[in-house]
């Protein structure tokens, strides 16, 4: 499966999309397209344009006082409602310690949306795990056996 990753006014787009790509590569999935943005507009034509080519995308936002840049636009455009806090009301909420992500799906698609933030980044998507391979059919790169050291090295002590 491919992916697409919208980063918008991010600064760090390096080392976020490092890690990204690390998330989806344990779903077996590609991150074919990458795009940026720094201004609304633009954004919002990146996002319909990424929708029509992916059942997957990330979105990467630079973040204001814990939230998300990215946030309240795309759940506009997307008619996503929002509760009297700005919150967006049935999507899953990716925590983190600086700011906070989110997983928003319809039947066909999703979108990650992740703070600009390469250290949040390892704490929220291996929340998004679980719930993408389930709603798309995937199957995670399973985790290295641990390696039995001792086992490796006594023979070379027996002689």
């Amino acid at each position: 499966m491919d992916a697409g990753l919208l980063f918008f006014q991010a600064h760090r787009t390096s080392l976020c999309e490092l890690e990204v790509r690390k998330a989806a590569a344990n779903l077996r999935v590609t991150v074919q397209g990458v795009n940026a943005s720094a201004r609304y507009e633009g954004l919002c034509r990146a996002l319909a344009s990424f929708l029509k080519k992916y059942p997957l995308l990330y979105l990467v936002s630079a973040v204001e006082g814990g939230r998300l840049l990215c946030a309240e636009p795309v759940f506009r455009a997307l008619h996503v409602p929002l509760d009297e806090h700005g919150e967006p009301e049935h999507v899953r909420r990716l925590t983190g310690f600086d700011a906070c992500g989110y997983l928003l799906e319809s039947r066909t698609q999703a979108i990650v949306l992740l703070p600009d933030l390469p250290e949040e980044l390892r704490i929220q998507l291996p929340g998004t795990q679980r719930r993408l391979a389930e709603k798309f059919g995937l199957t995670p790169v399973p985790p290295p056996k641990e390696v039995d050291y001792e086992a490796l090295i006594e023979p070379f002590f027996s002689r």
